[in-house]
């Protein structure tokens, strides 16, 4: 009998291999000296990579759609970036190579800033750097915005979104019918 945990160890190991190959092959069939799983989030396996070229992340998915997060993460990561907000530097973003959505990107070293010394110094930077973020602009409401070229799945008005992208509609019906309004 397989249970869940072997399931999951067998996915973990599928994925850690494809992260291997996702590296050697970025790096001209340099394979990776060590990879280490990551405590994941809820819909991407996470891996630290040690290489002769240095140490990365790797973040991949079986999940399809979420080539689009990866390529709004790219496009967020580097609009910050040109504000002088500190990033991590995103080397590459596919699915082609493997079948499934990737991204590699370089490690950021750092600590914690809970316990540092200087945390409300920490706090204050992060707080600037939360301004310069909020201060890029873009157009259209949703998951679909300037990231992207496209135009179908735009939602130009809050309204567009709430109908289109939330299905408000659906939801208060079943909040209805549940009695729960």
């Amino acid at each position: 009998m397989i249970t869940e945990n072997d399931s999951s160890a067998k996915e973990i190991e599928r994925a850690k291999e494809l992260a291997r190959f996702v590296i050697a092959h970025h790096f001209g069939n340099k394979k990776p000296r060590r990879i280490t799983h990551k405590a994941s989030g809820l819909s991407n396996f996470v891996f630290a990579v040690t290489h002769t070229e240095g140490d990365f992340i790797v973040r991949l998915s079986f999940e399809p759609s979420r080539i689009n997060s990866f390529i709004k993460e790219q496009w967020a990561q580097n609009k910050a970036g040109e504000l002088g907000v500190p990033t991590a530097e995103i080397l590459e973003v596919g699915n082609e190579i493997i079948g499934h959505p990737f991204m590699i990107s370089r490690t950021v070293k750092g600590l914690e800033a809970t316990l540092h010394p200087k945390r409300f110094e920490i706090l204050q930077a992060m707080g600037r750097a939360a301004a310069l973020i909020n201060s890029i602009p873009t157009s259209g409401f949703g998951n679909t915005f300037d990231w992207s070229s496209n135009q179908l799945s735009r939602n130009e008005t809050w309204a567009d979104f709430l109908k289109n992208e939330l299905q408000y509609e659906a939801k208060l019906k079943i909040l209805e019918k549940r009695r729960m309004l």
